[in-house]
């Protein structure tokens, strides 16, 4: 029963991290929605980019920010590259875009 148990416990703790790690990556994808909206936003409204770029290195670290205007509207991509596990990498984009009038 020993043995059994030494190569149950491994694999338990190992899909546990990976579930907290995939619950990390989702909380990550959601604050980057959250600030690409705010971002695109405010850049609709006419503010200054390099006012945005603060606000996005405030939020988070190491994001990569591109910006694309359109006829009637901004769209702002956000990037972010989470490590799984400290193994890998798993690249996460968010696109959001705003009406020029910024609303």
């Amino acid at each position: 029963m020993t043995a059994e148990f030494a190569v149950v416990l491994p694999t338990a703790i190992l899909i546990l991290v990976l579930g907290i790690q995939v619950l990390a990556i989702q909380t990550s994808r959601m604050s980057m929605v959250s600030l690409a909206a705010e971002g695109a936003r405010a850049i609709a409204r006419g503010e200054d980019q390099s006012l945005v770029s603060e606000l996005l290195n405030e939020q988070s670290r190491g994001l990569l920010s591109r910006i694309e205007y359109m006829d009637l509207s901004v769209c702002l991509e956000l990037k972010k590259n989470s490590k799984v596990a400290g193994v890998f990498e798993i690249p996460i984009a968010e696109r959001a875009c705003a009406r020029k009038s910024g609303l």
